[in-house]
């Protein structure tokens, strides 16, 4: 599971160019629409490898605030084991760009001289 992707457009993919050898059967965006959750029901035995996922997005910049969960399941044991990654690009909200700044305070700087202006 991936977190940090609420409020974006989002495709998700894998590589096909035979570096692993399972692919997700499932990616599934959670109803919150922070998380993205890849699904591998079938088993990894050694040496298999599970091809790269990969989430395309419509945001426009990207911080280290997301976070990664990966869980596996032991079934000869019957133990679970969950790492969590953090630090993960995620989306993140697109800033207003310091020409909308600079044009803000050109506007406010016309109407004090227009008044100054009429004043006189």
């Amino acid at each position: 599971m991936v977190t940090g992707y609420s409020g974006y457009l989002t495709d998700v993919d894998y590589r096909r160019d035979d570096l692993g050898d399972l692919a997700p059967d499932l990616a599934t965006r959670l109803n919150d629409g922070n998380d993205i959750l890849f699904d591998f029901p079938t088993e990894l035995e050694p040496p298999d490898s599970s091809l790269f996922s990969s989430i395309a997005t419509d945001a426009a910049l990207f911080e280290l605030t997301g976070s990664a969960c990966i869980g596996v399941e032991d079934f000869i044991y019957d133990v679970d084991y969950l790492v969590e990654l953090d630090g993960i690009a995620a989306p993140s909200p697109v800033p207003l760009p310091a020409a909308f700044w600079l044009f803000g305070s050109a506007v406010i700087g016309l109407i004090g001289f227009q008044r100054q202006h009429r004043k006189e």
